[in-house]
């Protein structure tokens, strides 16, 4: 996976959501004249609709709790409780499709996505994630169109998410040139961002910039530390050079370590059982 997805929101407040209606707008305007009533019918109207909203977001953050203990049917059970009672609760909207792109029910999460966009169209993190089903799907037009779009967004603060996706989807197009571009702003924008530092590792290589990704494979090494991919890069690209083959030799070990029982541990494995003893 090499495209950066934004983790669920953290718990909200209930001020951060507000009711979408006024007593005025929906009361006929013979009542107006109702004067010291109208206003106590209004009040007591606007604190119900302030309670349910705070019940609303409980269950939120109670879901927001049970999904960070792994407890995931339970939350969602929280989510859709919290939905019940106000349904233009974005957060609620965001984790809900958080929950079902994890599990790559893409149509629940693309309609739970747009409805948290609709209910706070300037969400952008939303936004990327909807690029990221795109580029799951392989819809490498869509995914690029929507960061093309997203990237000159002057309000996004997490732009390095949007460039290197922006980059991953590029360089499946066959445009490693102007893919290499995008995940050097990354790194730029966001120096820490080892996703993007393995991706620039993986363009020079395949542009035949072995030096230059060495150092791209190094910095994710060392700024993430249990990363494994690029431990497993940077070992095949050592081994193949001839010059480090301790060094690829312990990195396949590592990489073993860290991606135990998985597709990725078993590639490590295959390779190391491929090198000479020494």
């Amino acid at each position: 996976m090499r495209t950066a997805l934004p983790l669920p929101p953290h718990p909200r407040t209930p001020t951060t959501m507000t009711a979408q209606r006024t007593c005025a707008s929906s009361l006929p305007a013979l009542l107006l004249a109702a004067g010291v009533l109208l206003l106590v019918a209004c009040g007591s109207t606007q604190r119900a609709d302030e309670a349910v909203i705070q019940q609303s977001d409980y269950h939120y953050q109670l879901a927001v709790g049970h999904f960070n203990a792994r407890e995931v049917p339970i939350a969602i059970r929280e989510l859709f409780h919290s939905l019940e009672l106000n349904p233009d609760n974005a957060q609620a909207h965001f984790l809900l499709g958080f929950i079902y792109h994890g599990r790559r029910d893409y149509r629940t999460a693309i309609g739970h996505y747009e409805e948290a966009l609709r209910l706070q169209p300037g969400w952008h993190e939303v936004r990327n994630n909807l690029g990221v089903i795109h580029i799951e799907r392989q819809d490498w037009d869509a995914a690029v169109e929507l960061y093309r779009e997203l990237i000159n967004v002057p309000t996004y603060q997490t732009p390095g998410h949007a460039f290197n996706n922006l980059g991953w989807a590029l360089y499946n197009q066959g445009h490693h040139h102007e893919a290499r571009e995008f995940f050097r702003m990354a790194v730029d924008y966001q120096p820490e961002h080892c996703l993007a530092w393995n991706n620039l590792g993986l363009v020079n290589e395949d542009l035949g910039d072995l030096r230059t990704a060495q150092r791209s494979y190094e910095q994710a090494i060392r700024r993430c530390n249990s990363y494994a991919e690029p431990r497993f890069r940077l070992g095949v690209l050592l081994f193949r050079d001839g010059s480090e083959v301790n060094r690829a030799v312990s990195l396949l070990r590592e990489c073993i370590d860290l991606a135990a029982e998985t597709r990725l541990g078993d590639r490590c494995e295959e390779f190391l059982a491929l090198v000479p003893p020494r």
